[in-house]
């Protein structure tokens, strides 16, 4: 049995794990030493702890964690736990993960640490040096939802994303508002490292869309987007305020005077039908309520877009752009999506010149998002504007 406010820590046969214990001990921790093999399963629900760190360990996590990985599926969710080297690799292979070859073995080598600010690194700058040790690492493609929690954005801010999407809308891509705002702590953590960009010279009286476009190009990138569709006006503000939104993306019918109420700039998606012509989608790009038009096609049968992988008519999309906008001689600055993979959007972007592309599907691979995708797709878009 263990004492309250007792902190198990199972020692994966390490002599590092002792390390870890006089330096908590130093802390003023209490801490109990317990080896991967003298606890079972039937053990766990008779620990009284406030917190378990699992240690490090030679080996892979699967052959050499002993009671690691019982221990991590116990105990989440009623303790903070800890994983360290090979117990974080642990952690991951209790949740589903997939432990495998790093590419590059990592002894004693360091890198700088990104984090976003919360449980053990809150307050600890960011960037700084960590000394690392292990030659496996979790598969990226294999990460549990648990812990893939901010990876993907990431990789898109990483990549040159100019804005990162969050689905709050009735999507198998739906994101929580935990989860939401672990991305947005990341997020606005990356651009924060980046530049303030020089001031840009301001084009007097452009038309409506074209001057909320320019209003965009002295901001820190990647902007955070929250997708909703025909939720309450109520809804989309508390979760505007939740999670710091930069940007609201309304993908439904909702009504014209939403954009009104909600304090950041909105993004109207047009769900173009096989009917439609440059006049009509002119018309619902009307200017003075919502600031960015998002021009997505309709699947066969359906009244609204999103997620049906269908192109729009890459040929209408020219035309609404060419036509222009009320107001002014500009293009229509609109963002296109639907149907773009990385094999597509160079095409697509050198014949219509979008202001922005838009994609979801197109950079996953079974169904999760796909880190090489992700960074083809961006690095494309970047080398043909």
């Amino acid at each position: 049995m263990s004492s309250s406010g007792e902190t198990l820590m199972i020692d994966n046969y390490d002599s590092f794990t002792f390390n870890l214990y006089q330096s908590l001990c130093n802390l003023g921790a209490n801490v109990r030493v317990v080896r991967n093999s003298e606890l079972t399963a039937r053990d766990l629900p008779g620990l009284n702890i406030q917190n378990l760190i699992i240690s490090p360990g030679p080996g892979h996590p699967k052959t050499d964690g002993g009671i690691s990985q019982a221990a991590i599926k116990y105990f989440a969710g009623r303790v903070p736990v800890l994983g360290v080297c090979m117990g974080l690799e642990c952690l991951v292979d209790a949740l589903g993960g997939e432990i495998s070859y790093a590419g590059e073995i990592m002894h004693g080598k360091t890198s700088k640490i990104r984090h976003d600010e919360r449980g053990c690194f809150k307050g600890l700058p960011q960037g700084f040096q960590s000394t690392r040790y292990h030659s496996l690492s979790a598969h990226i493609k294999s990460l549990p939802d648990e812990l893939a929690v901010s990876e993907d954005a990431l990789v898109a801010a990483e990549a040159g994303a100019d804005f990162v999407g969050l689905i709050f809308a009735d999507s198998r891509r739906r994101v929580g508002i935990d989860t939401a705002v672990e991305v947005s702590t990341v997020v606005q953590t990356f651009r924060d490292e980046k530049p303030i960009p020089p001031p840009q010279p301001v084009e007097p009286q452009l038309p409506w869309f074209s001057h909320h476009a320019q209003s965009l190009l002295p901001l820190r990138k990647p902007l955070l987007v929250g997708v909703f569709q025909d939720q309450p006006l109520e809804e989309i503000l508390a979760v505007v305020s939740a999670v710091h939104l930069d940007m609201v993306q309304l993908h439904g019918s909702e009504p014209a005077h939403f954009s009104s109420f909600i304090p950041v700039p909105t993004i109207r998606v047009i769900h173009a039908q096989v009917d439609d012509t440059a006049d009509s989608i002119s018309k619902m790009a009307r200017p003075g309520m919502h600031q960015f038009v998002l021009l997505e096609a309709v699947k066969p049968g359906e009244k609204v877009s999103g997620g049906s992988g269908v192109t729009v008519n890459l040929d209408l999309a020219k035309e609404v752009i060419e036509k222009g906008e009320a107001g002014g001689n500009s293009p229509l600055p609109i963002i296109l999506a639907g149907g773009l993979t990385p094999d597509t959007v160079g095409k697509v972007v050198k014949s219509v010149q979008p202001w922005a592309v838009d994609v979801s599907g197109g950079v996953e691979t079974d169904g999760k998002k796909d880190p090489a995708k992700i960074r083809k797709f961006i690095d494309v878009v970047r080398a043909v504007q």
